[in-house]
């Protein structure tokens, strides 16, 4: 068991929100939050992750996931530090060129809370996240393309 962890708690990657962040300075010990005696499990899938708030400035790169290429392994997912990248079914109009989407479904990333930190791309097992600079794909979808 880690040191200041109490049998029964929660560890770090399963809270939510403010809860899941370390301290970095070194304060008083406070007395431990209150423990849910609901299963782990249970909490997990019962709590709907809120949306992730919008950021103020536009990232210079944003995060494009080419969906013919997902699998929806979701390892995208594990690595984005400001949870901007859900898990949606498959599209219906890549099923012929991704049969994977019919069964795991794709990844989506929300361009207005994306930070451009390149994460995801990085550790996609199949590169299938590109990242494009916000102008270019500002540009192009105003032109009608789709990225």
């Amino acid at each position: 068991m880690a040191e200041g962890q109490t049998p029964g708690s929660v560890p770090p990657w399963l809270r939510q929100g403010a809860d899941r962040g370390v301290p970095t300075t070194a304060k008083a010990p406070s007395a431990p939050a209150p423990v849910s005696t609901a299963p782990v499990a249970e909490t997990a899938v019962a709590e709907a992750p809120a949306a992730a708030p919008a950021k103020k400035k536009k990232a210079k790169l944003l995060a494009v996931v080419h969906m013919e290429g997902c699998t929806g392994c979701d390892v995208c997912v594990e690595f984005c530090p400001v949870d901007c990248i859900y898990h949606i079914p498959g599209p219906e109009h890549i099923i012929d060129v991704n049969p994977h989407a019919a069964v795991n479904g794709v990844v989506m990333i929300d361009e207005n809370v994306c930070i451009g930190c390149k994460l995801c791309a990085k550790y996609c097992p199949w590169e299938t996240i590109e990242m494009i600079d916000s102008d270019v794909l500002e540009e192009a979808r105003s032109m009608g393309l789709a990225y």
